[in-house]
């Protein structure tokens, strides 16, 4: 009976996910992408669609306002607005728009910490997982040391993956924060500023969705 309880889960695991993939099939947003991957895509093309290293690259350039993007702080405040939105930090979304971006510091693999956010007063440590899982208690070291030289900073940790997991150690500290939530507010600035960006950077934002999606 056992057996047969197991079989009957498994043909209705088989026709539920028949179910979902006949949706897929049939979803416009499905057929908008499957034809964004046929169309030259420079960071396919380079090979580095997976590399975490590179996706913390992108992303850096995209904090950075004082980068080649000429969007300024548009995609930095967005992403300080949704840390802010967690009860877990002493920010509030109101806070973000006074403050001061003119010498904002965006750090790549400082102390090993995948980007750094550097403010007035306040600092944010960005662990971003692709494919790897955390190791070596590494989220343990970098609030250690992020505390350490930044005594006197609002300190925000965050914890940034493709579906939004919670980390598995030190969850109470560091917020969990989706590539979703990248998308949607990339796609919301190519909109919004999509006559005032270049059409290289353009071209660049667009081939990043697709590559997250």
């Amino acid at each position: 009976m056992r057996v047969l309880g197991h079989a009957y889960i498994s043909i209705m695991d088989s026709k539920e996910l028949k179910s979902q993939y006949d949706k897929l099939l049939k979803d416009l947003d499905f057929d908008k992408l499957e034809l964004g991957l046929k169309n030259p895509n420079i960071f396919e093309i380079l090979r580095i669609s997976k590399k975490e290293i590179r996706h913390s690259n992108f992303l850096s350039w995209l904090l950075d306002p004082n980068e080649s993007h000429k969007l300024g702080d548009v995609f930095l405040k967005r992403f300080l607005r949704e840390v802010a939105s967690s009860e877990r930090f002493n920010m509030d979304q109101a806070d973000i728009e006074g403050m001061d971006f003119s010498n904002a510091e965006i750090r790549r693999e400082w102390r090993h910490i995948d980007i750094l956010i550097v403010l007035s007063d306040t600092v944010v440590c960005v662990e971003n997982k692709v494919l790897s899982k955390e190791h070596s208690d590494q989220l343990k070291r970098y609030k250690e040391v992020v505390k350490k030289e930044f005594p006197k900073h609002n300190k925000v940790f965050v914890f940034l993956t493709p579906e939004g997991e919670e980390a598995e150690n030190e969850s109470d500290s560091y917020e969990p924060i989706s590539y979703s939530f990248i998308v949607d507010t990339l796609e919301r600035i190519v909109s919004v500023y999509d006559e005032s960006l270049s059409v290289q950077v353009r071209n660049y934002v667009k081939d990043y969705i697709t590559v997250i999606k």
